[in-house]
């Protein structure tokens, strides 16, 4: 009997003497005496979670068993600037026709505007007797431009400022909105923005899930997949992020992406998706195992004819293995004089020589994931007897760049 007594004494000190605890800043002038009473504050404590604000996510706890939340509270974000006619609205930039403004310490908001776009309801204005009423889930607020007292489903409240007509438009003081219609309100002086949160429901997370086309692939291989992710709300999914043990810290849409180069080994994939309303899943896992690829293999290199008299055109032809989904990124073909050096080749695929000689051909492949092939060498002779000129070749094919030093039919060219 005693213990039921001391709970009824806390219960009436509570609902008749606690006044509403808002922080001292510019938006509410609140005095700074105001105390709780430590018993009341016990039982506040006990009954109130520590916040009311939730991100767009609920992270999960690698380090526990604890299974992660499979809902969020779905949130509606609206910043305002004082004095300023630009807003955003869930992170998008909108115009204002009249801002929020601070007068006498006290915060003003634009009523239709906060109205439409966050309680989403539309504010109905009498003229005559100047009176706003706002109607938002079974509660009437009626307030009157230019006086402290209103009514909530009809019992008379005094305002701690009253309604005022800014460039035609009606502007309510803040605490009015955090009070009657459970707005979650921030303020942050620098740069004089205001930020408030409406919950306006509970946002089941979307849910993660895929399969690979194969148990392995080849590195460099391009991974396919099946999305089998869902949304049981029905909402779009507009994200994806894939992430690997390869390297955790990076992120993609494109899986492909992050594994193009890896080396062969086996790695834990993570992908997530992320809903209309901004929430992501958790993490879908799986192993991936990725075999060695191979560097082509070059199994022959054909020149069309052995002996070329000088400036006669010669054809090369080349076969290799390779697997059969990967192409070859690079050639690369050189070609010197038997009396140079490789260092002193130059680094094209020949097709006519003007200078007589011995000469040594080249070419090794580089594929896609970056291997380099075997280097085959081949060799062809280039005879004194003349077919074409360089003088010749060059003025019928224009090639206005190059350096001709040949007036007698011979080559004095630096390599050649």
């Amino acid at each position: 009997m005693k213990k039921n007594i001391i709970i009824s004494v806390l219960l009436i000190t509570l609902i008749s003497n606690t006044p509403v605890s808002y922080a001292e800043d510019a938006l509410f002038d609140s005095p700074s005496d105001i105390t709780t009473p430590p018993a009341v504050a016990e039982i506040i404590a006990e009954e109130t979670p520590e916040s009311t604000e939730s991100d767009a996510e609920i992270p999960k706890d690698e380090n526990t068993d604890v299974s992660p939340a499979d809902s969020v509270l779905n949130q509606k974000v609206i910043k305002l600037i004082i004095n300023s006619d630009n807003a955003y609205i869930d992170g998008q930039k909108v115009k204002l026709d009249t801002p929020a403004v601070s007068i006498e310490g006290r915060t003003f908001l634009p009523l239709r505007f906060i109205s439409e776009k966050l309680l989403e309801v539309q504010p109905v204005y009498d003229g005559a007797s100047k009176t706003t009423t706002i109607i938002k889930d079974g509660k009437t607020a009626v307030l009157t431009t230019g006086k402290k007292q209103a009514t909530i489903d009809g019992k008379a409240i005094t305002l701690d400022s009253a309604p005022i007509v800014k460039n035609g438009a009606t502007l309510l003081p803040l605490r009015f909105f955090v009070e009657n219609f459970d707005m979650s309100i921030s303020y942050d002086s620098a740069k004089k923005e205001v930020t408030i949160k409406k919950v306006i429901g509970t946002n089941t997370l979307p849910v993660a899930a895929f399969e690979f086309g194969k148990e392995k692939y080849i590195a460099g291989q391009k991974i396919e997949y099946t999305d089998k992710s869902s949304d049981s709300d029905g909402d779009a999914l507009i994200n994806y992020e894939w992430t690997t043990s390869l390297d955790f810290n990076k992120k993609s849409a494109d899986i492909n992406k992050l594994l193009a180069k890896a080396p062969s080994g086996e790695y834990i994939v993570k992908y997530r998706v992320q809903d209309s309303k901004k929430s992501w899943s958790q993490f879908a896992e799986r192993t991936l195992v990725i075999d060695p690829n191979e560097p082509p293999v070059i199994t022959s290199v054909n020149i069309s004819k052995s002996s070329v008299g000088r400036g006669e055109t010669f054809d090369m032809t080349h076969e290799f293995k390779n697997e059969d989904w990967e192409a070859i990124a690079k050639e690369e073909w050189t070609y010197r004089h038997s009396s140079q050096s490789p260092s002193q080749a130059k680094k094209e695929k020949p097709s006519r020589i003007f200078t007589a000689g011995e000469y040594v051909i080249t070419l090794a492949l580089t594929d896609t994931y970056g291997n380099r092939s075997n280097e085959i060498e081949k060799s062809i002779t280039v005879t004194d007897r003349i077919v074409q000129t360089q003088l010749d070749y060059l003025a019928t094919t224009d090639n206005v760049n190059s350096t001709l030093e040949n007036y007698d039919n011979k080559d004095y060219t630096s390599v050649f």
